[in-house]
């Protein structure tokens, strides 16, 4: 998976496939990221993460619980 993170507040869940599996909202301040996004074919789901020089660490949840469903790592493209 990756995050496509839009400068409005808006992003995208996309699949290893390249196509769009979820869509939310995030908020991005003092390297913190959090956000809430909706599967196209399920829940939703909330993350919250710590960007440290190009590299995202956080956890993710179900519905606005942005913990208990497991950690996560992304680099920045």
């Amino acid at each position: 998976y990756s995050f496509q993170l839009n400068t409005d507040g808006r992003m995208q869940l996309i699949g290893s496939n390249g196509a769009v599996i979820a869509n939310g909202t995030y908020t991005f301040s003092n390297n913190q990221l959090t956000g809430t996004y909706n599967y196209t074919s399920s829940g939703t789901y909330s993350f919250r993460g710590t960007l440290s020089g190009n590299t995202l660490t956080g956890t993710w949840g179900s519905g606005n619980n942005s913990q208990g469903g497991g950690n996560w790592v992304m680099t920045k493209n």
